[in-house]
């Protein structure tokens, strides 16, 4: 477990503590999604019916977290402090960080127990969405956005900057926003990337891309998400932070 200040790492006395999520967690962490993400323009351009289909939108968010939580590559980390009534640990954030062709880098408390119900979850998720429609979205928006995903994905994340740690998802419950949780987050990655002497990368949403700025990202690229006539688009913002770079006059 790590406890980070919006500066970094410091003593026992900060108000965040950074640990790796369990199965345990996931089902506040759904919450914490679905509760966060409709105020970001990407979750209403493809999630048009989550209003009407609440259940579908939790479930399937709910077994995507699962199965990311327990793959390999994968690190599902939390934000959490005390709980001013009960005094109970309660998670206010999440981070989902994915490690691509990093040397060396070895998922921590991951065994070969956690790496066969990977393959199982994932196969159940795949029969799950044979058998059960999802309802919640716009299919051809989430078909599109997908497929643009998988292009970034490929030119930058294994082409460009082949050794990297690319930050999948960032959300912060709404009651808990503007307190630093988002930035320890994602300081928890740049930090695994220098120790690695690897890159960042994050598709950046509008509601995320001042955070990332503040941070050191930079923008290389805006790229657009459009379906044939449909008047709406969505603009995905690619960004990366150099890991190399000068920090306080030396070399990060």
């Amino acid at each position: 477990m790590v406890r980070y200040t919006t500066t970094g790492l410091e003593s026992a006395t900060t108000a965040f503590e950074i640990r790796l999520a369990t199965v345990k967690d996931v089902p506040r962490i759904t919450t914490i999604l679905v509760r966060g993400l409709p105020d970001d323009p990407t979750w209403p351009y493809l999630w048009t019916r989550c209003h009407e289909f609440p259940e579908d939108n939790f479930f399937h968010w709910s077994r995507y977290l699962k199965a990311s939580l327990l793959h390999s590559r994968k690190c599902l980390i939390v934000a959490s402090k005390k709980d001013e009534k009960t005094g109970d640990e309660l998670i206010v954030a999440f981070g989902l960080w994915e490690a691509n062709q990093v040397s060396d880098f070895v998922k921590p408390n991951q065994t070969w127990r956690d790496n066969v119900q990977a393959f199982l979850t994932c196969a159940e998720n795949w029969l799950i969405a044979r058998r059960h429609k999802r309802r919640d979205g716009d299919e051809r928006r989430v078909a599109r956005f997908f497929a643009v995903l998988d292009e970034v994905h490929k030119e930058y994340w294994e082409e460009r900057y082949r050794s990297n740690f690319r930050l999948e998802l960032l959300v912060t419950h709404p009651e808990h926003r503007r307190q630093g949780a988002g930035g320890m987050l994602t300081q928890w990655g740049i930090d695994r990337a220098r120790e690695f002497k690897a890159d960042v990368g994050v598709e950046s949403s509008p509601m995320g891309l001042s955070l990332y700025k503040s941070l050191g990202f930079e923008l290389l690229e805006i790229r657009t998400v459009q379906v044939e006539n449909d008047d709406e688009d969505l603009e995905v913002r690619i960004m990366h932070y150099d890991t190399k770079k000068m920090v306080n006059g030396n070399s990060a």
